[in-house]
């Protein structure tokens, strides 16, 4: 009887423990991956922070140096005397056609163009298809740069236009800004600046390793440094309107910012390999090994104490035929004495 119980004791703390860890094991493992988790995404928003400065800066340094540009007096000068002419690579003048190279490897531009106020590309320093196409009636007429062209000549101000695939440079994604060229408060043409998918590289500082970004324009999703495709292609299947989400164990973090009339915004993607490779094990396995330690402390100071506790009522068969014999012997000589010995005996097995 005793033995048995005591076994049953043993089971009991033995279950007692493995639920402790599991339990124990849980909780850690939550209290840790949120740990994780919001180290992710301060991580996250500070990048897209710097990129987002960096783009905005890289921006209001363009606008500076195409207005300066626009307003040289050698580039006005160009575009009076040649505007009305196509410059091929044998035509061009070669001192001005220096000085424009220099400019745009200078300020890491894609290539220069200038456009005529009727729409016809008369320089590029790239010297591409584009040369001596009309923007208007050509078959750019549906491009971005002709967009841009049309907005320029109607306002009369510095516009831009976003990024998309533009066919005379290989079918690289582009986008153009553009000021007018004013002689005498008249416009005589248009400075046009393209911009390589580089200007909107992330600013990514310190890292977690694992992460994809994404710089998303109002029709490309541009991967940083590798690859571009259009936005609607790709579905994420997450509500953009939200800071982030969890989707199948990833992370999606998004930040929406405006460049002059352009949705951008930049998205960072969170896999769930990022999570559990800085998950703490070793944190986890701590607070896992001191439960069972204390558990398996309590629980033996437990069965001590009940088992001491039981142990004066434990009684052998010997040790009843002698409390019978006993009584027997009392109720003969003294019924009396043998019935209080009775009673006091069941009382205390009681």
């Amino acid at each position: 009887m005793n033995k048995q119980r005591n076994s049953r004791y043993w089971v009991y703390a033995l279950a007692l423990i493995l639920l402790s860890a599991i339990i124990t094991g849980i909780v850690s493992y939550r209290e840790d991956y949120a740990r994780v988790q919001n180290k992710v995404i301060e991580n996250l928003r500070l990048n897209h922070s710097l990129s987002i400065a960096k783009v905005s800066g890289k921006l209001e340094a363009l606008v500076e140096e195409i207005s300066l540009i626009a307003a040289n007096e050698r580039i006005i000068n160009f575009t009076r005397d040649n505007a009305s002419t196509y410059l091929s690579v044998d035509t061009v003048d070669e001192e001005f056609d220096s000085w424009a190279k220099n400019l745009v490897e200078h300020f890491s531009y894609y290539d220069l163009i200038m456009i005529n106020k009727d729409g016809d590309v008369f320089y590029s320093v790239a010297k591409e298809e584009d040369l001596g196409s009309n923007l208007l009636t050509g078959p750019l007429r549906s491009t971005n740069i002709a967009e841009l062209f049309r907005e320029i000549t109607e306002s009369k101000s510095l516009k831009g236009v976003d990024y998309s695939v533009y066919e005379p440079s290989n079918n690289v994604l582009a986008a153009f800004i553009g000021m007018p060229v004013v002689y005498q408060g008249k416009m005589i043409g248009v400075l046009t600046i393209q911009l390589p998918a580089s200007f909107v590289e992330l600013n990514i500082g310190v890292h977690i390793t694992n992460i994809e970004d994404y710089i998303l324009t109002s029709n490309y999703i541009y991967q940083h440094n590798k690859s571009f495709m259009p936005r609607d292609s790709v579905q994420f299947e997450v509500d953009f309107d939200k800071d982030y989400v969890m989707k199948n164990d990833s992370l999606f973090l998004y930040t929406p910012f405006k460049i002059e009339n352009m949705e951008w915004g930049i998205l960072s993607i969170a896999p769930p390999i990022v999570f559990s490779e800085n998950l703490s094990q070793a944190n986890i396995w701590y607070h896992v090994l001191l439960s069972v330690l204390i558990t398996s402390i309590i629980s033996v100071l437990i069965i001590y104490v009940l088992t001491a506790r039981f142990r004066g009522l434990e009684y052998s068969e010997a040790d009843i035929v002698l409390v019978q014999n006993t009584w027997h012997q009392f109720m003969q000589k003294n019924p009396s004495f043998g019935s209080d010995f009775y009673f006091r005996l069941k009382n205390k097995l009681n």
